[in-house]
């Protein structure tokens, strides 16, 4: 019986595990929910510092193949495009999280809230490049949309 309990446990732990990040679509096929969010951004930023000030960059999100849930953001903090931030993606509440990471000795972490038309992204996040923290909020809007209507740009 205890051998039972056990395995019964272990079958609905490996089901939550791996559908934690899938969804069904209405044909009741499996998608994974990173692809709402896995394009390319348009980003306004606004570091709240003298230094560095506002700025506007594109930023790419990908979905890492090898781990469920887990995103990379490319450029962000406008540090270039072969640097990457790794973040975890919860689709259920369409948070975001950075968890403390070193990139480029700067040491940054945040989350961001992703809008429920997966069309903008609300970012608060610390960079400290070890002269200064910067306390950072950021908007992103899927490429293609403008920010104050977020309706395509036809062209």
């Amino acid at each position: 019986m205890k051998q039972i309990s056990i395995l019964s446990f272990a079958l609905i732990f490996a089901i939550a595990l791996f559908s934690s990040c899938q969804t069904e679509d209405a044909g009741g096929e499996q998608t994974d929910a990173r692809d709402n969010i896995d394009k390319s951004w348009n980003v306004a930023e606004d570091t709240h510092s003298t230094t560095y000030g506002t700025s506007n960059y594109d930023v790419d999100i990908t979905k890492n193949p090898s781990v469920e849930n887990e995103i990379f953001i490319n450029n962000f903090f406008s540090m270039g495009t072969d640097l990457k931030v790794t973040a975890t993606y919860d689709d259920a509440t369409r948070i975001i999280l950075i968890s403390e990471q070193t990139v480029d000795d700067n040491i940054i972490q945040g989350q961001g809230t992703v809008a429920s038309a997966y069309n903008s992204i609300d970012f608060e996040y610390t960079v400290d490049d070890g002269a200064e923290i910067f306390n950072v909020t950021a908007s992103y809007n899927e490429s293609g949309v403008t920010a104050t209507t977020n309706t395509k740009i036809v062209q």
